[in-house]
């Protein structure tokens, strides 16, 4: 129930004094202490509500803005490093290179950049 005006004889400054009333009893203050429970509870799910909308809208609009994606392509698979003295390396010295380059620590790796 909400009230958008004030009854006949009420005045603003009366809501301290009737609060004060009401909170002078155990009943008053439960009453009291529910009604802003509910109030809250409420106020929450509205709130809750307003969220899921916006995200639900948010979501829309990014679909609808992206731009449309391409199929995958299958990726080949990766190969493991030859050993240094492999035949098929000697063709081109630049593989060979990598591959010793593949064998090395992490730490000899990382000197080379120092």
């Amino acid at each position: 129930m909400t009230l958008t005006t004030l009854p006949t004889g009420v005045v603003p400054e009366d809501y301290e004094r009737i609060e004060a009333a009401v909170m002078e009893t155990a009943r008053g203050r439960w009453f009291l202490m529910e009604f802003a429970r509910r109030q809250r509870a409420a106020e929450t799910a509205t709130l809750l509500e307003a969220i899921a909308r916006l995200e639900t809208r948010v979501a829309s609009l990014a679909r609808e803005s992206a731009p449309p994606r391409e199929p995958e392509k299958p990726r080949a698979p990766v190969a493991e490093p030859r050993p240094p003295g492999d035949p098929r390396l000697s063709a081109d010295p630049r593989l060979s290179a990598l591959s010793r380059l593949d064998h090395l620590s992490l730490e000899d790796k990382l000197s080379l950049f120092s």
